[in-house]
């Protein structure tokens, strides 16, 4: 394993706004513990660095504006997100000569919390949350707005539908641990078995306002190719794993049998293939790019053929990016979650020994 890269005087780090507030700032503090060594370091070793988009992080961490971006990816809940895949796919609709690599990933329990200045639904007309927050919590929400007439809208961050629960008692927030402490004076977590008792709701449960009570959310660090560290492999049952997972873009023909042609390259290479996710080409209609995610590091050597066989096969088309892009190579943060020893030999090395792991409490 690679040691600890020295940072650079107050390295910026862009995140999703507000700041303290949303689960991308916990990520970003995280990683500033990391690369520096120190717990304090957003604010201090670090320049925080708050936008109201994970496209507007992606699109400044390109051009330069920061060194590291922090985008949500994917959750166990609802699925890829979105809006950031595209984003990284429009950096290679276009020839650029700064390009953006996922250096590192952190994984963040789903903790969401139904926030009131009550601590009650009583007086509350419209519950406000993130798009992927609602949707993570979309059973108990349903409940609410059929018996009580409470409205659901989106706002751009859980840390932005906070702040109107702070200004306005009509307003009721879901948010993260984070912000209930942060605003402790201002809101209380509404009690949901108290909920249920006080309006008979029909709720399912009521230990976590979330639809499964068990969920992560990956956070990708955007960086320099330089950054990138591999971590060692480990023997599991006799079998030696990676600790790490390299992320792919494919761009193939429209063409039948090119992504069976594609699935078959990464299969002969004996390579685990986690993740693939098509989504649209922004004005190419019903032409499709793939999001793949495999287990290893492109200084493997199955990796790295795998990356080269794929361009060989299918070679770049004009004013197209190349068949097969690599976006980074990062620890495998799901595996280590499965792997408790080698997770802690991973956290002692690459953390500072203060870290708080709320998730592991």
């Amino acid at each position: 394993m690679s040691d600890v890269v020295s940072p650079p005087s107050r390295p910026r780090i862009g995140f999703l706004r507000p700041a303290r507030l949303t689960n991308g700032y916990t990520a970003a503090a995280r990683f500033a513990a990391h690369y520096s060594g120190r717990v304090d370091a957003m604010g201090t070793v670090f320049e925080p660095v708050a936008y109201s988009s994970h496209p507007e992080i992606i699109a400044a961490q390109a051009r330069g504006e920061i060194d590291f971006g922090v985008i949500a990816i994917e959750n166990t809940l609802d699925g890829i997100i979105v809006e950031s895949v595209k984003e990284l796919e429009r950096l290679f609709e276009t020839p650029r000569q700064r390009r953006t690599f996922v250096v590192w990933e952190e994984l963040l329990p789903i903790q969401h919390f139904l926030m009131s200045q009550s601590g009650g639904l009583i007086g509350i007309d419209v519950i406000r949350s993130h798009p992927s927050a609602l949707r993570q919590c979309s059973k108990t929400l349903q409940r609410i707005k059929d018996h009580l007439e409470i409205r659901v809208e989106q706002t751009e961050s859980t840390g932005a539908a906070t702040l109107e629960a702070v200004a306005n008692p009509s307003v009721a927030a879901i948010a993260s641990r984070e912000a209930l402490d942060v605003y402790s004076g201002s809101l209380r977590a509404v009690d949901l078995a108290e909920l249920e008792r006080d309006h008979q709701l029909g709720l399912e449960q009521t230990r976590s306002l979330s639809d499964y009570s068990n969920g992560f959310t990956r956070f990708w660090i955007l960086g320099e190719e330089k950054l990138i560290q591999r971590m060692d492999s480990v023997t599991v049952k006799d079998t030696e794993k990676s600790l790490n997972k390299t992320c792919f873009l494919l761009s193939l023909p429209n063409e039948t049998g090119t992504l069976y042609d594609a699935l078959g390259v990464i299969s002969a290479h004996g390579v685990f293939l986690s993740i693939i996710y098509p989504f649209p080409r922004v004005e190419r209609d019903f032409e499709y790019m793939f999001f793949v995610e495999v287990e290893g590091h492109l200084q493997d050597a199955a990796i790295k053929g795998i990356h080269d066989k794929l361009n060989e096969k299918f070679p770049q088309r004009p004013d197209w990016p190349p068949s097969c892009v690599w976006l980074g190579s990062f620890p495998n943060t799901e595996l280590l979650k499965e792997l408790p020893e080698h997770q802690t030999l991973f956290r002692r090395r690459y953390y500072p020994g203060d870290m708080n792991w709320p998730e592991t409490a």
